[in-house]
């Protein structure tokens, strides 16, 4: 799988469909992108990682911890315009 060919805006996209609920918790909510993309794409737990890594440094999906505690972990957030 060659990772440049990827459209992440898509990619956020369909991950942000395939999730049943929001992400929350930064280590666990990163898991979960991670699996959901190795559903999505079909492709290693590293790719996935990588592509999931590069969604974060390019903005399209961040994570919010404002007012994070250990009974209300933050939220993974997809940016409202992908396109």
């Amino acid at each position: 799988m060659r990772l440049q060919e990827i459209d992440l805006a898509s990619l956020a996209i369909n991950i942000r469909s395939a999730l049943p609920f929001p992400a929350t918790g930064y280590l666990y909510g990163k898991t979960e992108l991670r699996d959901a993309t190795v559903k999505l794409l079909d492709c290693s737990l590293l790719e996935a990682e990588q592509l999931v890594d590069t969604m974060v440094a390019r903005g399209f999906v961040s994570y919010d911890a404002e007012g994070e505690t250990a009974e209300d972990p933050g939220v993974w957030r997809f940016r409202a315009s992908l396109a």
